[in-house]
């Protein structure tokens, strides 16, 4: 099939299936699809009533007074009921609140805002956003897009809705955060992830005075699942409703301005206090710096930048969303997104939105994958959200030890408190684990190198978990800039940030061309693209870190290797003026050289697959074992970086006590007496610093090498104690002694000495015999 002739069916199929009511929530319980479709249905039924009334009125011109009477009777009517506020005690009275305040929001009502206000209890302020808000927030520059949308006509106005509602659902969690922490008189506080959003809302509902209860009903009934909430967040970003209705958008928006309002008022009351607070509830700021997958040899094969999109890639990934969903909103969702992503396959020109881009796609590659998941597990209840059951998810963000994960590699026994019987495989993970285009084992599974690949991007402990930032607001300020930015429209934005994103964004664009193209078999030029992707090894799994990291450290020794063959030039004229008192010292603690890390580095590159040849349950299991050493994971890390930092110390001392043609020679060095005092004394202790690193390697390593063994899971509390003990001493001293060097080097090496005599030191030692 050629790429035109694609693009034409998957287009005729989409126009097909957009006729079918409520097909958006066909993966939604039914009863909350109702309740999605609910705003667009009562504006169905009073269009028709308007249209009957019209019809009516043309047909009897001899009774218009009458009309025009009966007319002003209902107008009056209808604004005595519009006067009353809005009850909210069920999930369907949501239904009536997201209308008024799309009336409110786009239609601009007067009646409508009023009863907004009376509905929300709030008279200082307007609950609407308005044109001239400041553009530093992100929920203006989204209602505008949406208005410019409408107004031109676009073609994507669904797509682009549900967007902007994926992103405001961002805005409204960081909110909730915003106001429960300002509300109980406490900092925002960093953090490494995001609080759970039930967490949020109980401490709004139970443990904040002050909250107006309607407010944090309605959240609970929008937001939880709980008490027949509509779990509404959850359900857009876990993929299940791809084409949201406006009016949802709108309750969002203005939902979300009615809970900043709670923050200036109470900003207007607490002048007196002494806790800092933000005058405005703004979305959370990225908790930690964006990954640069292209400091990563494995990425650095893939990311083809532009090249790698093209249209047959494209179209592909679109067939391929069709034939797993039958959905024209997800269809609809992806084209937009490739359109962003490469302006040439459709339109000409397209924003510069490549967070955007990733946050969509990975709403639509989690919900194929599900699907796929589903049938490849004969599990066909969880492609549909069910109230009461844990969805199927991608990472598993908070909760992933009590529901299934797409990439996991075993599933759930569905007895979530059975824990005898035999784990079941996942049968979407090639039993193989190697690319076949003809796979016995069905059109629902893939090979290890993708697993790899998507477990690197979404659920991985040091890798980027795209997904799970971009949905719980690590994302929004790169967000707000996006849409902010809206009139550069270049992909080629050659800022560092945008090029991580853009990096993200093509990885993800990556994985779905491989995995169509399993699917499909088509006969698109994808060669060179499968063996990259066939070569493809993990590096942000606990197990992908710790290759990383020995390989790190490997290099940095060789480095310090060729520096130690340069330091051999320093005459002996230099020797005898650079002895010292912790020059001699340091010939105690010899004995390190009696711990040599290579041996034990060979024997665990066989464990853990130096070159990544290790199966997907072999390396789950090994991943699982290696989630107990973090603080051993983090003392190889840091060995690996005190290697690096000193390499580039002894580097600096070799050139200053050479001259200018690089000979080491104390008359014609460049440097001062002084420099060249502190230069050959950092040399002369070269060797207890690096006998020291060298034993500091040794014990990362062998800790590591007894986590992987089971060593340290016995029943031998002492055992434990000793490794726990050992790594703790040995990263104090490690910090201590990289701090030292530089400012105090002779405290710097009766550290390493208090060390050789401290008791975890002696109780490694004996562990050793």
């Amino acid at each position: 099939m050629t790429s035109s002739t694609r693009r034409k069916d998957v287009t005729t199929t989409t126009t097909t299936t957009t006729t079918e009511e409520g097909f958006a929530f066909s993966f939604c319980h039914s009863d909350v699809a109702t309740i999605l479709n609910g705003p667009m249905r009562r504006k169905q039924t009073l269009q028709h009533q308007q249209q009957s009334q019209e019809k009516d009125d043309n047909e009897d011109d001899k009774d218009s007074a009458m009309n025009v009477s009966h007319q002003q009777h209902v107008a009056r009517s209808l604004e005595k009921q519009n006067s009353v506020p809005i009850q909210i005690d069920s999930v369907e009275n949501l239904v009536d609140l997201a209308l008024l305040c799309d009336d409110a929001l786009f239609l601009d009502t007067a009646s409508s805002k009023r009863r907004l206000e009376e509905t929300f209890l709030y008279h200082r302020h307007h609950c609407v956003v308005r044109d001239n808000v400041s553009h530093d927030d992100l929920l203006p520059l989204l209602v505008n897009q949406v208005r410019r949308a409408e107004e031109r006509q676009d073609e994507h106005l669904e797509s682009l809705v549900t967007v902007a509602t994926l992103l405001a659902l961002n805005v409204l969690e960081s909110t909730l955060q915003q106001v429960a922490l300002t509300a109980s008189n406490n900092q925002r506080r960093k953090s490494s992830g995001a609080p759970l959003l039930k967490d949020t809302l109980q401490k709004l509902n139970h443990r904040i005075e002050g909250i107006p209860s309607h407010l944090a009903t309605i959240c609970s009934l929008l937001l939880l699942p709980h008490n027949d909430g509509l779990n509404f967040r959850n359900l857009v970003w876990h993929g299940f409703v791809p084409s949201v209705p406006r009016p949802w958008f709108s309750l969002v928006v203005t939902l979300t301005d009615a809970l900043n309002q709670i923050v200036v008022s109470r900003e207007d009351t607490s002048h007196n206090e002494s806790v800092n607070r933000t005058a405005k509830a703004e979305p959370l700021k990225a908790v930690s710096a964006l990954i640069d997958l292209r400091a990563y040899p494995q990425f650095e094969k893939l990311l083809t930048g532009e090249n790698l999109v093209n249209d047959a890639f494209s179209d592909q990934i679109l067939e391929w969303v069709q034939n797993v969903t039958l959905s024209s909103g997800h269809v609809a969702l992806c084209r937009l997104a490739l359109e962003w992503m490469h302006p040439s396959t459709y339109t000409s020109m397209a924003p510069n939105r490549p967070a955007t881009i990733c946050a969509v796609l990975s709403v639509v590659l989690e919900h194929c994958l599900r699907l796929e998941w589903c049938r490849a597990n004969r599990r066909p209840d969880d492609m549909v959200a069910r109230p009461g059951a844990f969805y199927v998810t991608l990472d598993g963000h908070g909760q992933r030890h009590v529901h299934d994960l797409i990439l996991h590699p075993y599933v759930l026994n569905e007895d979530r408190d059975d824990h005898e019987s035999p784990q079941q495989r996942n049968r979407l993970i090639r039993s193989d684990g190697y690319y076949q285009p003809n796979d016995a084992g069905g059109s629902h599974s893939m090979d290890a190198s993708t697993i790899s690949l998507l477990m690197d991007l979404y659920c991985s402990p040091y890798g980027p978990n795209i997904r799970s930032a971009a949905a719980h607001g690590q994302w929004n300020m790169h967000f707000a800039q996006e849409w902010n930015n809206h009139k550069k429209l270049s992909s080629n934005n050659n800022t560092l940030e945008a090029r991580k994103l853009w990096d993200m964004a093509y990885s993800i664009y990556h994985a779905m061309v491989r995995i169509s193209y399993e699917r499909l078999h088509e006969e698109t030029d994808c060669t060179s693209l499968l063996r990259h992707a066939e070569q493809y090894c993990s590096v942000f799994t606990y197990v992908g870190h710790m290759r990383q990291s020995i390989r790190r450290t490997k290099q940095a020794w060789k480095r310090i290797e060729g520096i130690i063959v340069d330091m051999g030039r320093i005459s002996m004229e230099y020797a005898t003026v650079g002895s010292s008192s912790a020059g001699q010292a340091c010939i105690q603690v010899d004995f390190f050289d009696d711990f040599d890390p290579r041996e034990i580095e060979k024997r665990l590159a066989v464990k853990i697959g130096g070159n990544g040849s290790t199966s997907l349950e072999r390396e789950h299991e090994l991943n699982r074992l290696l989630s107990f050493s973090g603080g051993t994971m983090n003392l190889l890390d840091d060995v690996a970086a005190a290697l690096e930092a000193y390499h580039d110390r002894l580097t600096s001392a070799v050139d200053s006590l050479g001259d200018d043609s690089g000979n080491v020679n104390r008359s014609s060095s460049r440097a001062s007496k002084r420099k060249q005092k502190t230069a050959l004394r950092l040399v002369s202790t070269k060797g207890p610093i690096l006998s020291f690193l060298k034993f500091v390697h040794f014990v990362a390593l062998s800790s590591l090498d007894d986590q992987i063994s089971g060593t340290v899971q016995s029943e031998d509390k002492d055992e434990i104690s000793i490794s726990q003990e050992i790594v703790r001493r040995t990263s104090m001293t490690l910090s201590t002694v990289d701090t030292l060097i530089d400012s105090n080097l002779d405290r710097a090496i009766q550290a390493i000495k208090d060390y050789t005599a401290s008791k975890a030191f002696k109780g490694f030692l004996c562990s050793q015999k």
